[in-house]
């Protein structure tokens, strides 16, 4: 062979080797762009030989870059190899690996090769290239020599000689085996060239697997059929290929390697592939390692999945349970609670009346516990929802400290609010989980208080930053609760365990006051869900102040109120009250209706207030800190300015001498009485009683009370479908106290049978009932008699969340929870006129 054909071959061989090689000039212009490159970054050979590379790779203008190369064109190595400035034109991988090389130049100097190598996706032609310095000057020396065949012969074979010793040098440096796999007409098949990599990979000489056979020898046995396969299809389609599979060597260790070659068809008819083998052993590894990681996970999904099924079969057994223990404890203390409330209705003697009081207190007691459990199971399992309707913050407050006033009257403590004039007249809320939570911290406070007072106070901010100027939205409020005593305080070191389910501050804590350790954490799981939360500042000795907060929207529009229509404007009024937040809720109150208030906080200070000026009423708390209320009162009286001042006198519930207090006060003189905490309304109708003499009728509707002559007003046929006899008698008395004989039947089937006989306006439906329960006892009743049934309502022992829907859906009119309250089944009842109205206009219409 010639030096020119060697010459030829060196350079077609680099050609066709899956490498990106480059040779660049000491002012970066290209003069070597090979067949690989050229394909990789869509750019022509003609195109960009002698051009600048800088005009192709936009980011190498970067100094950086350029500052990095200088050192190859005076024959160093760079100190670092960067490829970002060729990843943009690279379109089809990321770039693996990068290198350069200083080559000598023909004037002395020096050359810079850049070789590439590129990862692809097993998925496609993995194609590796790496840059490496070859003797471009060489190269460039032979393209002259092809260019001009009038060259010396032995310099271009001198210049040939030297070129394939470096070429030879190249592909040493490159992290694979480089070689040629010729393939002839006849069959047979050889390796031209195999780079001396051949030593790490396959732990052979390049001159011991010249012959195929020894490679295929070393072929897993398993893995061979695919390779001869493949290179068959390679040379019908001359198409490249990539190839992976395992090779055992002389250790019995096994590799995984991947080869590339690029096939083409020469004029003598042979098959020449230009090709690449790299180690992979360590890329499968890992993918080894990771299907093991992921076959894991996938059990582990699978585990978390039966776990989350379980958990889930698990709560619903929970409220399956908790469902029927409501049921089953419910249903004896609606006996127990009924009972006593009609026994505390017969002539009782003292002695009796306690032990009928404790019986109906202890009851009320389980029954809270009960609640209080189901409640946190109902938060707990995500089941819980609020109801969100206008509701009255001060109202709401009122109730709460009305319902405990007895309570702290017993302990003489003091119960007084505060509402800011910021926060709104009605907001949009649950006003049940609202009073909840008041009820349990006010509750907490009287028990944990023995002196002094329990308060309540609220501030309102409005939450501009949701407001936009062309909104039509209600504006949002956040709204702070604090519940301040001046009880037995809690130790900081047990602050923590307050919020913990079934958890008091200690075990005497139990022992002493009871309680289930709940009502903080359902406090606190109700506030979270109304966009609050709930915390605590405590001092022991001294008291604590629990503050919880929650976000709600105003109501716009505000039912006219009851004194818009009345003025005291102008009125002067004397305010003697020696608590802070009771004396600033009246103060408040009357100064919004236009009163002129001057507060004192004692008798003596009263006095002088009277001896300078006049008023126009005076309020007087009962016990001033030197003297007693009537004192005060008795001694204004005989003043003769004030002989006929109007006096209000603040009590508290339940006062032990309240009747001596009243006969006092009519000694005194014409006294006006007001409960302690004062409610607006009563307050107000107070006001207009005294100014005005027009008495109105106060803010919150009066609670219907049992009433004997119901019957007589309502005249009702009704069945009773209830299967415990304890409970018959609790009902059947109830109803006979408003009036009311009924028939009863222990189940569904016989109250189908009895509204056979006879016709009934209303049907009290136990849910739970043998043979046949009352919600498939009133699904036949709507089958039966479309046009004209009787009104059912629906009684149950249940609590659970979804029970009242459940009863509504299966068609009953109303609905009574187990214990039965007198109050309760009297306000039913007396819905049951306007389901009749309704009715009898609906068959007008007909």
């Amino acid at each position: 062979m010639s030096e020119i054909q060697k010459a030829e071959q060196m350079f077609r061989f680099l050609d066709h080797i899956p490498i990106g090689v480059c040779v660049l000039r000491s002012d970066f212009r290209v003069l070597f762009w090979n067949r690989w490159l050229e394909h990789w970054t869509n750019i022509p050979r003609k195109q960009i030989l002698g051009t600048s590379i800088a005009e192709h790779f936009p980011d190498f203008n970067k100094p950086n870059y350029q500052a990095w190369l200088q050192p190859i064109f005076t024959g160093e190595q760079p100190e670092q190899v960067a490829d970002e400035w060729l990843q943009p034109l690279l379109s089809l991988e990321p770039v693996q690996q990068m290198t350069v090389t200083s080559v000598p130049s023909d004037d002395n100097g020096f050359y810079g090769l850049i070789s590439i190598q590129v990862a692809v996706q097993a998925a496609k032609s993995v194609q590796t290239l790496e840059g490496v310095q070859d003797p471009i000057a060489e190269i460039a020396y032979l393209t002259r020599a092809l260019q001009n065949q009038q060259r010396l012969t032995q310099t271009i074979e001198a210049a040939l000689q030297e070129s394939e010793a470096k070429l030879q040098k190249l592909a040493a440096n490159v992290p694979g085996i480089i070689y040629q796999l010729r393939w002839k007409p006849n069959g047979s098949i050889t390796f031209p060239f195999v780079s001396s990599s051949c030593r790490d990979i396959f732990g052979l000489e390049p001159e011991a697997i010249q012959q195929p056979r020894m490679l295929l020898e070393i072929v897993h046995p398993d893995d061979r059929r695919s390779l001869k396969k493949l290179l068959i299809l390679s040379a019908r389609t001359l198409k490249p290929w990539t190839w992976e599979g395992r090779i055992v060597m002389p250790s019995s260790e096994i590799k995984w390697i991947q080869g590339t070659s690029c096939p083409d068809c020469q004029a003598n008819g042979d098959i020449l592939w230009d090709g690449l083998i790299i180690n992979i052993t360590k890329r499968k590894q890992a993918e080894t390692v990771l299907e093991q990681q992921r076959q894991e996970l996938t059990l582990k999904n699978a585990a978390l999945e039966q776990a989350r099924w379980q958990a889930e079969a698990s709560n619903q057994a929970k409220s399956d349970f908790l469902a029927t223990m409501s049921h089953e404890i419910r249903t004896p203390m609606n006996a127990v609670i009924g009972m006593t409330e009609l026994l505390l209705d017969t002539p009782l003697n003292c002695q009796q009346q306690d032990f009928v009081e404790t019986i109906r207190t202890s009851g009320e007691s389980l029954l809270t516990i009960i609640n209080d459990i189901l409640d946190f199971s109902k938060i707990e399992s995500g089941k819980m929802d609020l109801e969100m309707k206008p509701l009255n913050v001060r109202s709401c407050i009122e109730g709460v400290l009305d319902l405990l006033a007895s309570k702290a009257a017993e302990k003489r403590l003091e119960l007084a609010y505060l509402l800011d004039s910021q926060v709104p007249h009605q907001i949009l809320g649950d006003v049940t989980r609202l009073r909840q939570i008041l009820v349990n911290l006010v509750g907490n406070a009287v028990k944990f208080t023995e002196t002094g007072e329990v308060t309540v106070s609220v501030i309102a901010r409005e939450l501009r930053e949701e407001i936009t100027p062309s909104s039509l939205t209600p504006c949002s409020y956040a709204i702070r609760f604090a519940v301040k005593d001046t009880g037995i305080g809690i130790p900081s070191d047990r602050l923590n365990r307050l919020f913990q389910p079934f958890s008091q501050v200690d075990s005497s804590i139990n022992r002493q006051y009871g309680g289930t350790g709940l009502g903080l954490v359902i406090s606190q799981r109700l506030s979270e869900m109304m966009g609050g939360r709930i915390w605590v500042d405590s001092e022991v000795g001294r008291g604590s102040t629990f503050y919880f907060s929650m976000v709600a929207k105003a109501v716009e529009e505000v039912p006219s109120l009851p004194w818009q229509g009345q003025s005291f404007m102008g009125k002067r009024l004397l305010l003697v009250e020696d608590n802070t937040i009771s004396q600033q809720n009246l103060t408040l109150q009357a100064q919004a209706w236009g009163m002129r208030v001057q507060a004192v906080t004692s008798g003596a200070e009263a006095f002088d207030r009277l001896h300078q000026e006049s008023f126009d009423l005076a309020i007087l708390d009962s016990y001033l800190p030197d003297m007693q209320g009537l004192m005060l009162a008795s001694a204004i009286r005989q003043h003769p300015e004030n002989q006929t001042l109007p006096l209000i006198l603040l009590t508290t519930i339940n006062q032990t001498n309240q009747v001596t207090v009243e006969n006092q006060a009519m000694q005194s003189g014409e006294i006006q009485f007001l409960n302690k905490p004062v409610k607006q309304s009563q307050f107000y109708n107070a006001l207009v009683n005294l100014f005005a003499k027009q008495p109105i009728t106060t803010l919150s509707p009066a609670q219907a009370t049992p009433d004997v002559k119901l019957a007589e007003q309502l005249p009702l046929r009704i069945l009773v479908a209830e299967d415990n006899r304890v409970n018959q008698k609790v009902i059947l008395r109830l109803l006979e106290r408003m009036g009311y004989a009924a028939d009863v039947v222990t189940n569904g089937l016989e109250a189908l049978n009895a509204l056979a006989c006879q016709p009934y306006d209303v049907v009290l439906m136990d849910v739970q009932m043998p043979e046949m329960d009352g919600l498939t006892a009133t699904q036949y009743i709507h089958q039966i008699y479309p046009t004209s049934r009787p009104r059912i309502i629906a009684v149950t022992a249940s609590a659970m969340e979804g029970d009242r829907e459940d009863c509504l859906r299966a068609g009953v009119d109303d609905y009574l929870s187990k214990p039965i309250r007198p109050d309760s089944l009297y306000q039913v009842l007396s819905r049951c006129q306007l389901g009749r109205m309704k009715d009898e206009d609906e068959r007008v219409q007909l």
